[in-house]
């Protein structure tokens, strides 16, 4: 896959040249404007870019998605023997169930959780982009019970501009705890729900 990255929120119509000619493509959604089809995004700063892999095989394998109720097979790019790969944006916080089409036969991933909507086995999980806008060299985050997790469960944050962030696949729906360790100090972030747990002060969301 190539990648571009856009630098601050906007709604923005794009379109790629490959093999000497222009074309949109079906991992995005498309709209008529200025006198032809574009690819378009709504970027908002909740949105996230996730990334799905199929790693089971097939010669031809796409994924479906709930928000445009399954009727929109999105291609897979092939990068391996047995592995697939999708790359798309959604709104952070949202339930994103997805499911796979291989040769044809639907299935869900044992990579990912598994939901039941109604008679249907779903995969799912929920992006979510955590920020941290408060300065400091070195940012990076516990997900889940921060006290035992914080010496072995810690995400590097990135920085983009003034804002550290990461892009994190919460595994269920509820209540999630977090905290920030920002140049070895933990801290919480006023961005976020407040919460005390014990002696302890945590962020908190609920998904």
């Amino acid at each position: 896959p190539f990648f571009s990255f856009i630098s601050s929120p906007t709604n923005c119509q794009f379109k790629f040249f490959a093999d000497e000619k222009w074309e949109v493509s079906s991992n995005y959604p498309a709209n008529y404007f200025g006198g032809s089809f574009n690819n378009f995004l709504n970027m908002g700063e909740d949105t996230v870019e996730v990334v799905i892999n199929w790693i089971f095989g097939g010669e031809d394998v796409v994924i479906c998605f709930n928000y445009d109720n399954w009727n929109i097979p999105h291609p897979m790019r092939k990068i391996s023997n047995n592995s697939w790969l999708y790359c798309g944006y959604f709104d952070s916080g949202k339930i994103l169930q997805f499911k796979f089409i291989v040769d044809g036969v639907w299935k869900t991933s044992p990579s990912y959780v598994t939901y039941q909507d109604g008679v249907y086995l779903n995969n799912f999980f929920i992006p979510v982009v955590f920020k941290w806008r408060h300065g400091g060299n070195k940012v990076q985050l516990c997900v889940g019970n921060c006290e035992e997790g914080r010496k072995k469960n810690r995400i590097d944050l990135d920085q983009r501009y003034k804002t550290w962030f990461v892009f994190y696949k919460i595994p269920h729906t509820g209540t999630h705890q977090f905290k920030f360790l920002v140049d070895d100090v933990w801290r919480v972030s006023p961005d976020y729900q407040i919460v005390k747990v014990g002696n302890d002060e945590v962020n908190q969301i609920t998904c």
